[in-house]
């Protein structure tokens, strides 16, 4: 049992260490690859379209503040009112959780 337990901790901590290594890395490294890029390329080879695997990166500097901003409201239109945690939409989204049989995730 101790050996199970050592286990689990060793990969929760490798885990962490791993994600945090990934985000230091892509501070300075463009991704070779994202997820949506993926599922485009899916689409394409399923579907009818012909197949496009292309990416030009844009220097962030290059890039408008306003669609920098843009970018984050999309995925939290709060973010700028709580830098992080949105403890509000968290607070309701458990007391939907609590209410429900099926656990839902987002909004």
């Amino acid at each position: 049992m101790k050996k199970f337990f050592r286990f689990v901790l060793k990969s929760i901590l490798w885990f962490f260490a791993i994600t945090i290594l990934w985000v230091l890395i892509y501070r300075f490294v463009p991704p070779p690859i994202t997820y949506l890029m993926v599922e485009r390329f899916v689409i394409q080879t399923f579907g009818s379209e012909d197949i496009r695997f292309k990416k030009d990166w844009e220097k962030l500097d290059n890039i408008s503040d306003n669609l920098k901003k843009a970018a984050i409201a999309a995925e939290d239109a709060h973010f700028f009112e709580h830098h992080g945690f949105d403890f509000e939409a968290i607070e309701k989204a458990i007391e939907k959780n609590k209410r429900r049989k099926k656990t839902q995730f987002g909004k």
